[in-house]
């Protein structure tokens, strides 16, 4: 409650000052009285007249920029209180939560597509009992972010890949933990070794297959964690994938049409 400065007027709240002027009139109106049971308190803003103010209101961070507006409360029509009310200018009121936006950072990824290295190259027949070396080129393993911000909210969700699975066709996945290793351009021995990370070996030939050849789908699980305001969080995980056809003939076929 403000003090009364038609009766108290060396009272703290009676001193302010307006535009670097000092004031310490008290109000001229009359002293606040209660108000019945049955009777209404109505309040409004008014234009701003000093010499009625007879107590000063601050709203939110006093450090802030602020505004300066007069409010008056009647009952009955009798002015029962005046006040010079200050507040923030342009208060800070989000309008996104910070999981809101997060949610849509997460719907704005977009993830690449696999981009397919394989030794024996794709375009040429594998050979059924031989060692297929399986790995992603560089742009297709590395982490994607979007970032948001909105309503005074930043937040930003990630997509990292940590896992690959090489779906090969032939009824069988390969799971891969990363990448996978190219194949060397000048290998040691005779290029049966089988891929120390990520590889198949095909038991049989594409031959009755639809084309002669296997469907295989190569497909990237990326995990999406999202930070900012807040504690953060993480979202479903996401896929992308790409398809391609792979023939596997017998070696003994290889042999025989070289000659």
């Amino acid at each position: 409650m403000g003090a009364d400065c038609s009766t108290n007027p060396d009272a703290p709240e009676c001193h302010f000052s307006i535009d670097g002027r000092s004031s310490t009139k008290p109000a001229s109106t009359s002293k606040a009285v209660p108000a019945n049971a049955s009777d209404v308190r109505v309040c409004r803003e008014v234009p701003v007249f000093i010499p009625l103010v007879q107590r000063l209101v601050t709203v939110g961070d006093p450090s802030a920029p602020e505004k300066m507006t007069q409010q008056e409360c009647t009952v009955n029509g009798r002015m029962v209180d005046s006040s010079l009310v200050f507040a923030p200018t342009d208060p800070a009121v989000p309008t996104v939560s910070a999981q809101q936006l997060a949610q849509h950072a997460y719907q704005a990824l977009v993830m690449p597509q696999p981009d397919v290295g394989m030794s024996p190259r794709a375009d040429v027949p594998q050979l059924a009992g031989l060692p297929v070396w399986l790995w992603l080129k560089p742009g297709s393993w590395s982490s994607k972010s979007v970032t948001l911000t909105a309503g005074g909210v930043t937040v930003t969700a990630v997509a990292t890949p940590w896992q690959v699975a090489w779906s090969m066709g032939d009824g069988t996945t390969e799971t891969c933990a990363g990448p996978g290793t190219p194949f060397p351009e000048h290998p040691n021995g005779d290029g049966t070794a089988p891929s120390p990370t990520c590889g198949h070996t095909y038991r049989r030939t594409s031959a009755t297959e639809p084309g002669g050849a296997f469907h295989a789908t190569t497909t990237i699980v990326w995990r999406v964690d999202w930070t900012g305001s807040g504690p953060g969080g993480t979202f479903p995980d996401v896929e992308s994938s790409t398809g391609f056809p792979v023939r596997v003939i017998e070696a003994a076929a290889l042999v025989t049409n070289s000659h």
